[in-house]
């Protein structure tokens, strides 16, 4: 089994922050995310589960959100990172 990861840059996280519209869920600063993504990442492979960081560009999710009218959340973050592995797939085999 495949997942992706959504992984973000640091210049980028305070846009994403103020785009999200989950913020309370979601850690302070761009050094907290990584390592807490980054310990998630450790666990899912510990688990046998591939876990892929499919880098994402902040502008390019909120243009995707607003095109299927989908708020900037974390279910939308994650059909966005599926579809961005799916497409990363496709071009591999």
């Amino acid at each position: 089994m495949m997942l992706g990861i959504a992984w973000y840059r640091a210049e980028q996280w305070q846009r994403f922050l103020s785009l999200a519209t989950d913020r309370d869920a979601l850690h302070d600063t761009f050094a907290e995310w990584e390592a807490a993504a980054t310990e998630k990442m450790g666990e899912l492979r510990a688990l046998g589960i591939v876990a892929q960081p499919v880098l994402v560009d902040v502008d390019e999710l909120a243009r995707w959100c607003r095109d299927h009218n989908l708020a900037f959340d974390s279910a939308a973050r994650s059909q966005f990172v599926a579809e961005k592995l799916q497409e990363a797939n496709k071009g591999h085999q």
